[in-house]
This record gives structure tokens, C-alpha cells and sequence, in this order.
């Protein structure tokens, strides 16, 4: 849908740009500007091009034009001469890595997480996949990545115990929640250990101010992909049948 169409369709819903263009800065935290048009924000910043793309997804997530903006990012994407490295997983874009990873750890868990109960877990999971689709630009964002990532295992482990604890403190009681057997619990307990051991480095550096080197890229991927790990065994407990 091109520019034009997109502004038939926003006059038959009632919705003008000036709203349209208000919502936007409100989502991003800025100004309303005095032109009244999405595409004020974006500039020539293509990572600000797709913040905006998903704030106006938030705006139209209960309605029709939700599913034909996605229809129309993926359209786009899947046009690109070269490639992005990027996918819609509505309502965010992510980095993409291995196709298969993505869909079991990354995509799925978080439309399960979308769920209320799990906000606490799905925010910082979403963080850390927004930071790490704009590290390709600014790769200090790749520790930001590790720290979200950690505070998203964190929640998920206070969900599913039932008390405000740190992560370092629920870990046990984390891997004994997890329905699996004891021998696969052996295995789970070292892993958790150790992730506790480097992601809780990176997360006290942050709340204390202090600087630390960024993982590499793949180090970041890892993270990701193990964190979707543990967030993927405790939700199937609440989805059986998946």
C-alpha cells in the first residue's frame, strides 16, 4: 500500500495525521513536530525509520490495518536488493541469525510472553532484541543486550517461583520449578550457573555506571539464544501443547 492509499485508508477510520503524527511523538518521547507526518522522525536514520514503523503498529495493533502494515513491511523486506539482516515479528523487528533458533527461541517465546502475566519478562526480552538490531550500528549497545536479556530470565524466574528474589538467589529454585527429569536438571544447573555468573557481570556494571566491554556479536547471538532456552522450557509449562 503506497502513501496515498495508506492516507485513504487512515481519513475512512477517522484517524488524521496530525493524531497519527501526535500518537508517534508520544511512543518515541519527543515533541509533536509542526509537520504532521510520521516520516517526520525518521530522517536518513533507517533504524529511527523503524521505530516508527513500530509505533505505528502499536497504534493499529486492534485493527485492520495492522495485519496489512505487516503484510506491507514483509513485502518490502522481502524486495530488498540486498540483505537486511532484519525480520518483522510483530510488533518489534529483530535481528536475524538462524532461521530455525529464531522461530523456536526468539519468535515463539515472545508471542507467548505477550500474554499480561508475563509482562515483567516480555519487556526486557524486547529490549534486548531492539538493542541488539541497532548494534549493527552501534555495537557498545551489544552489553546493553546481555543485561536486558539477564533481567528478562530474572523475571521470568520470579513468575514462575512466586517471590521478588534476584536471579543469583533463584536459580535453584528455578531449575527445580522446570518439569523436566533429574538428569536433565544436572545438566540445566552448571549452564544457569555460569549464566548467572556473566550475565550478573554485566548487569552490576550497569547499575553501578560502569563501563564494560561489549561482548562480540556472536557472544551477544549465544546469549540470546540461551535465554530464550530457559524462558522456552518454563513457559511450556504453561503451554502443553506447543
Amino acid at each position: 500500500m503506497n502513501d496515498g492509499e495508506w492516507s485513504k485508508r487512515l481519513r475512512s477510520a477517522g484517524v488524521s495525521l496530525y493524531d497519527l503524527t501526535e500518537s508517534v511523538a508520544f511512543i518515541l518521547g519527543e515533541r509533536t513536530p509542526n509537520q504532521y507526518h510520521p516520516a517526520f522522525f525518521v530522517g536518513d536514520d533507517f533504524f529511527r525509520c523503524l521505530q516508527v514503523l513500530e509505533a505505528l503498529y502499536t497504534l493499529f495493533e486492534d485493527t485492520e490495518l495492522a495485519d496489512e502494515l505487516s503484510e506491507d513491511i514483509r513485502v518490502v523486506i522481502s524486495r530488498c536488493e540486498v540483505d537486511l539482516s532484519i525480520g518483522w515479528q510483530p510488533p518489534i523487528f529483530i535481528r536475524t541469525g538462524a532461521p530455525l533458533l529464531d522461530e523456536s527461541l526468539v519468535n515463539e517465546p515472545l508471542r507467548w510472553l505477550s500474554e499480561p502475566k508475563y509482562k515483567t519478562v516480555h519487556d526486557p526480552f524486547k529490549k534486548g532484541l531492539s538493542d541488539y538490531l541497532e548494534a549493527i550500528n552501534k555495537p557498545q549497545r551489544l552489553a546493553d543486550v546481555i543485561t536486558d536479556m539477564y533481567e528478562a530470565v530474572e523475571a521470568m524466574a520470579r513468575v514462575i517461583i512466586g517471590n521478588n528474589r534476584e536471579l543469583s538467589r533463584n536459580q535453584e529454585l528455578f531449575i527445580k520449578e522446570i518439569e523436566v527429569s533429574k538428569a536433565y536438571k544436572q545438566l540445566l544447573r552448571p549452564l544457569l550457573r555460569e549464566y548467572v555468573e556473566y550475565g550478573g557481570r554485566y548487569r552490576h556494571a550497569a547499575q553501578q555506571g560502569q563501563p564494560k566491554t561489549p561482548p562480540s556479536e556472536p557472544e551477544a547471538e549465544s546469549f540470546i539464544y540461551l535465554t530464550g532456552l530457559f524462558i522456552r522450557l518454563a513457559l511450556r509449562q504453561a503451554q502443553p501443547s506447543s
